[in-house]
């Protein structure tokens, strides 16, 4: 049996030979003895890489020539363990010498060396003194993995350069495709938003959105980027996109975002608080966190707020929740209040029956709840009356307005004096001490 021994050979499978595992196959033969005989085929490529290999041993790979080099099927017998044919160089923990020339090596040991191969060359050319930026960019671009090298400006301007390139001849070769799709995305989009937009109108016109001006609103301007999102989902789905991913994604930096905005956030829970608890609504004149004004809008983070000078201001809702809020549209009417100063020389009877009929006679003052004029405070020189007429709150800023002036007025046609303040102040002229002759004289004004 040594004499025929076949290592180191080849046999290669006769043309008649339909056997499905050798069919025109080509076996080299690593071991022959008188235990049975031990070959790979190597003429038939399987459908899996190198690369896969590195990857599924879970090893960083740094191909040199390409991720896609061929991996044989090796033969049917041992199909899931892995043999590399190579020159009997290193020393590894299971290898069979086939020849001086022809090593067959079970381990992993040797692929990682393989792996390691790439940085191995660059750090060599490096201690040599030679040019290794090209090198360090090859790597980058084959494997994907971003290392310090990136930060040398030579490689950082070569991967520049190449991802221009790439992109240019990408785009050049793909214009058509990359058009069509862009536009099926867009259509999508589009598509969406025009439906929503529809959708919501006629939600709205039967009345099927509750609640109150605010909430419509904030909940239309909430609902129109979801509207967008969703059209752009479908729309990257029909093209084959995996939008798995771009959910995942976006959920990730959705956590990210909230932890980096916490203020945001907190205007946000005071926003839904507003809406849950309703304290105003749109048009409303309200007083909040310190700014009077109307509001105009409310949004996620604040609420929109134009005072009498026509100055828009956009306040926070976190302090809008935390302050008191002052609603004057709230109410259907409203109390105006006035101050009228009487004579204590003046009939206070008469007087009072004036500025009564001069409240009830204007159309603005409501009946019920009736005006009323009573004495709030005796002053030195004057009484001082108020003045309480009940109007709508759309007509308060002008009854609020105009009543100071009216009395004024009315009080002149009736020819009542309006008292201004008066005070008595004594004088006494310099002259010659007291018991010494006549005393000084006094004078009052």
């Amino acid at each position: 049996m040594s004499d025929n021994r076949l290592t180191d050979h080849f046999i290669i499978a006769m043309p008649g030979l339909m056997d499905e595992n050798f069919n025109q196959a080509v076996t080299y033969i690593c071991e022959h003895d008188e235990n049975g005989t031990f070959g790979i085929i190597i003429n038939r490529e399987s459908e899996i890489t190198l690369d896969d290999v590195m990857q599924q041993m879970k090893i960083p790979y740094h191909p040199d020539k390409s991720k896609n080099e061929a991996v044989f099927t090796g033969g049917p017998v041992q199909i899931n363990r892995g043999f590399i044919l190579h020159r009997p160089t290193g020393n590894w923990d299971s290898s069979l010498i086939v020849n001086d020339s022809v090593a067959l090596t079970t381990s992993r040991d040797i692929l990682e060396a393989i792996a390691d191969n790439m940085t191995s060359v660059s750090r060599r050319l490096e201690r040599r003194g030679f040019e290794s930026a090209a090198y360090r960019e090859t790597l980058i671009r084959a494997t994907g993995e971003v290392t310090g090298d990136v930060l040398d400006p030579q490689v950082f301007l070569r991967l520049v350069r190449r991802l221009s390139a790439d992109v240019w001849q990408s785009f050049r070769s793909n214009a058509g495709t990359v058009f069509v799709r862009l536009a099926i995305v867009i259509f999508f989009v589009v598509l969406f938003r025009v439906l929503f937009i529809l959708l919501w109108r006629l939600a709205q016109a039967l009345r099927l959105v509750r609640g109150s001006r605010l909430v419509r609103d904030l909940l239309g301007r909430i609902l129109r980027p979801v509207a967008t999102l969703t059209g752009l989902i479908v729309g990257l789905s029909f093209i084959g996109v995996q939008t798995t991913h771009l959910l995942a994604g976006l959920g990730v930096a959705g956590l990210v975002i909230g932890f980096a905005l916490q203020d945001s956030l907190s205007n946000l829970f005071a926003g839904v608080a507003i809406l849950a608890s309703r304290p105003y609504d749109v048009d409303d004149i309200v007083e909040a966190a310190g700014v009077v004004g109307k509001v105009r809008a409310m949004g996620l983070w604040n609420t929109t707020i134009v005072t009498f000078d026509a100055r828009r201001l956009l306040v926070p809702n976190k302090n809008i929740w935390g302050s008191n809020v002052e609603n004057r549209s709230a109410e259907v009417n409203r109390r105006v209040e006035a101050v009228a100063r009487i004579g204590y020389d003046t009939d206070l009877r008469a007087a009072m029956a004036v500025l009564q009929t001069l409240m009830e006679e204007d159309a603005r003052v409501l009946e019920d709840p009736r005006p009323t004029v009573w004495v709030s405070r005796l002053a030195e020189s004057w009484v001082e009356v108020k003045l309480w007429p009940w109007v709508r709150t759309g007509d308060w800023w002008s009854m609020h307005s105009d009543l100071p002036r009216l009395v004024r007025l009315r009080l002149e046609e009736e020819g009542i004096e309006v008292p201004v303040p008066r005070r008595d102040v004594t004088t006494r002229a310099a002259g010659p001490a007291a018991g010494e002759g006549d005393g000084g004289s006094a004078r009052t004004t």
